[in-house]
């Protein structure tokens, strides 16, 4: 079993083949735990919320639902079924293929 120093700041090394056996990175968090006199760290994922994304992605939400609001549905799906102009009725269109 590898013995580690306590350092300044209370810093310890993690030594090199427990380090490659977790596949362990400089960044990497750790979870402490005690159990008695026993230190426990457990690597950890830990997700970073960016909170200037976060508002930015909300606002984004509460405008597309504006403008779901006021148009109806958008998405896939034949054209007769979403509100709106359809193909052939618009101005200048007779709606058959027959030339004069």
């Amino acid at each position: 079993m590898p013995l580690v120093r306590v350092k300044e700041k209370h810093q310890v090394t993690i030594p090199a083949e427990v380090r490659k056996k977790l596949n362990l990175k400089v960044g990497d968090y750790l979870e402490v735990e005690t159990r008695g006199d026993v230190i426990l760290l457990r690597p950890k994922a830990v997700v970073v919320v960016d909170r200037a994304k976060e508002k930015a992605w909300k606002r984004l939400h509460a405008l597309l639902d504006q403008v779901h609001h006021k148009i109806g549905p958008v998405g896939p799906g034949p054209p007769q079924d979403r509100p709106g102009p359809r193909r052939g009725s618009g101005a200048g269109c007779s709606g058959s293929d027959s030339s004069p």
